[in-house]
């Protein structure tokens, strides 16, 4: 794990940072319509599940900009770090609930997709795990079950959590075509509405113009 630290003193976004940690709402999120009818497509040629390749996407808009990558040290400085892994949760519908693992950023698509499979396999049937010994993640779920319009899942407490949060939900499809409703929650210390919308457009970018042989 590797990380940069903030040169605090010249960060050219300090006195937002220090005015946002006045408020008690440090963090917001967003939803917005995502089209996957590329993303369908490849599962349907290829074989491969919709789940990583939607996370592997994801991680790809998330490392290349670094708004969505700091973090503290050990020591409390601010530091970006070189990259972050997706932090999923996993649903084991027989018992209704979820493990939570890391499947380690890799920009090989294959080789991410092949440790999503080992570690699925692996906790398939744990009653129970919650991996918290990486700090440098994003928080990746899905809700298959439902097609929602917005969802807010912003605390309210004064804990700060730099890790972007992402959730999508059942996926519909309208003259032939599909689309997601995604929700996506940044830490306002360190990104605006600018970034979280960027980051829509993007992903929407990388998706359209995704090919498997990446």
């Amino acid at each position: 794990m590797n990380y940069k630290i903030v040169d605090f003193k010249n960060w050219k976004r300090k006195n937002l940072y220090e005015d946002y940690l006045k408020g008690s709402r440090m963090s917001f999120s967003i939803t917005s319509r995502i089209e996957v009818t590329n993303l369908i497509e490849i599962h349907g040629k290829t074989g491969l599940k919709f789940y990583p390749l939607m996370i592997y996407c994801i991680g790809k808009i998330f490392n290349s900009r670094e708004e969505f990558r700091y973090g503290y040290d050990e020591e409390g400085n601010l530091i970006i770090f070189d990259f972050i892994s997706p932090s999923i949760a996993d649903f084991h519908p027989e018992q209704e609930e979820f493990v939570k693992y890391v499947v380690p950023w890799n920009e090989n698509l294959k080789e991410f997709h092949d440790t999503y499979l080992s570690l699925h396999e692996k906790y398939l049937h744990e009653p129970y795990f919650y991996q918290r010994d990486v700090k440098n993640i994003f928080n990746a779920t899905c809700l298959p079950w439902i097609d929602y319009e917005a969802m807010d899942t912003v605390s309210h407490n004064n804990e700060i959590n730099f890790s972007p949060f992402v959730c999508w939900g059942k996926y519909i499809e309208k003259d032939g075509h599909y689309y997601i409703s995604l929700t996506l929650e940044v830490n306002h210390l360190v990104a605006d509405g600018f970034h979280a919308s960027r980051f829509f457009l993007e992903l929407q970018k990388t998706i359209d113009s995704f090919f498997a042989g990446e």
